[in-house]
């Protein structure tokens, strides 16, 4: 939008009282609820009732009032696994990570069922999923799959952290979904380069 503005900007036009340029402003909402049709979500955002001047010279469209208050999107990081020793190193190595223009936001579930029982998931946002393969309840496959086929996989990006290290096993994993597989025991250095790869490729 903003090499759109600067183009319209460079262009004349002629009136009959001489020649002018003229520009325009934008401001865009990502807005993106599976559960709800598109008009639904648009009628979720208020417009400004004055839209135009009298002379119909100037026309301002805002799409809510309130998104200006919040400079910041987010960005949640979600890890599955279900060695709390595991979460909680990561919660603690992860928790100074900066993605420019995002506020980073951490999670730790223990299993799949519990990420996906909780709403913190739900929200209109962007995720980054550590998950481990092998998880008493709802594995890291199956987290995977249920990603892929009942979400909007373009909020997802997903990196298994397993210590299952067979070609099959990574194979298996790529198929299902994942952007990334990194195995146990692992470089912590290793893998926050490999989050910000992911993340450069989200954003």
């Amino acid at each position: 939008m903003n090499r759109l503005i600067k183009r319209f900007a460079e262009l004349r036009f002629q009136t009959s009282e001489g020649e002018i340029s003229l520009t325009f402003s934008v401001k865009v909402v990502d807005f993106v609820d599976p559960s709800q049709s598109v008009q639904q979500c648009i009628s979720l955002m208020s417009f400004p009732k004055n839209q135009a001047t009298a002379d119909n010279k100037a026309i301002v469209v805002d799409g809510t009032t309130d998104v200006a208050s919040s400079t910041l999107r987010k960005l949640k990081i979600g890890i599955i696994d279900d060695d709390r020793l595991i979460r909680e190193l990561l919660k603690n190595q992860l928790k100074d990570i900066e993605v420019p223009d995002y506020e980073v936001e951490i999670k730790a579930f223990s299993d799949g069922e519990e990420f996906f029982n909780d709403p913190w998931h739900r929200q209109n946002e962007r995720f980054l999923l550590i998950i481990d393969r092998i998880m008493p309840k709802m594995d890291g496959l199956e987290v995977l799959e249920k990603i892929r086929t009942q979400y909007d996989r373009r909020r997802y990006l997903c990196l298994m952290l397993t210590s299952r290290d067979s070609e099959a096993d990574i194979t298996l994993a790529i198929q299902r979904g994942a952007n990334d597989y990194m195995i146990k025991p692992f470089s912590m250095k290793e893998l926050r380069a490999r989050i910000k790869r992911l993340i450069r490729g989200l954003l």
